[in-house]
């Protein structure tokens, strides 16, 4: 019987190849096969607990995935202490996606999966997601600032899911390395996978931006900025010694894209969004 490519990507083994089973990385390749990606990662999820659900689709229903991953993790899930969200906050979510997915259409598929939003009433937050607790994005009342806030806000958090669904067949770094890396906007204690998350954001949106700025918006601050995060990133992990194949695979493919962009001498954020 035929190898089935489920058997070939989730046997367990580092998977170097990866990127080119499913055609890359979600939100910069457009070549991405997100079906299989999705397909890949639900039967990650089945082979842990094979009797949880009675259909495939079922392990990717966020609040299934979850109690998945508070039986199965090594470690402790974390508690975000979180509500809903208003109908008011939903309604601008949708308007929100719907606004980046008419300026980059071949994402509307990338936001057309299960997500779970979560209200986290607490000072200045934003945003954060969280490997552990698959397919939810929680957000604060920071990140209905403005439209545009909330734009990058869903694309920055919308980005660590897809990248969530490819550490989940095969991890991006080795073991537990300490948190010792600085990201280029100052904050620290970040490890080799976390900076390469926060890579993978900025690339997504300087495609988002480039795409904005092709429609002749005002964007070009902002577009050099993430240009300049997205290098500065890359930087501290050209030689990291902790990602795994695939955390090597993906942040070379970022460093392919972050050479095509134009680059730009501005560091400095000129809006605070990262």
């Amino acid at each position: 019987m035929a190898e089935r490519i489920e058997d070939r990507v989730t046997a367990g083994a580092e998977q170097p190849g990866l990127l080119a089973i499913v055609g890359g990385i979600p939100f910069i390749d457009t070549s991405v096969q997100t079906p299989l990606l999705l397909t890949l990662a639900a039967e990650v999820r089945r082979r842990a607990e094979p009797e949880a659900f009675p259909a495939l689709a079922d392990y990717l229903d966020p609040e299934n995935a979850a109690e998945i991953f508070r039986r199965q993790s090594r470690v402790e899930v974390p508690i975000v202490a979180s509500s809903d969200l208003s109908d008011d906050a939903l309604s601008r979510i949708r308007c929100a996606v719907d606004d980046i997915v008419d300026t980059v259409p071949a994402w509307r598929a990338l936001f057309g999966i299960p997500v779970r939003y979560r209200l986290v009433s607490e000072g200045q937050f934003r945003s954060s997601s969280n490997l552990l607790i698959p397919q939810t994005i929680f957000l604060g009342e920071a990140a209905f600032a403005t439209g545009g806030i909330l734009r990058e806000t869903l694309i920055h958090e919308q980005a660590h899911t897809w990248l969530n669904f490819l550490a989940e067949l095969s991890d991006l770094q080795h073991g537990s390395p300490e948190g010792k890396l600085t990201l280029p906007s100052g904050t620290t204690g970040k490890t080799p996978r976390g900076v390469l998350y926060a890579a993978h954001f900025a690339a997504s949106a300087v495609v988002y931006y480039s795409e904005q700025k092709f429609a002749g918006k005002p964007v070009s601050e902002r577009l050099n900025y993430l240009v300049s995060y997205l290098a500065g990133c890359l930087n501290t992990i050209t030689d990291s010694r902790n990602l795994t194949a695939l955390g090597e695979a993906v942040r070379d493919r970022l460093g392919e894209f972050s050479k095509k962009v134009p680059h730009s001498l501005e560091t400095k954020d000129p809006q605070g969004f990262v």
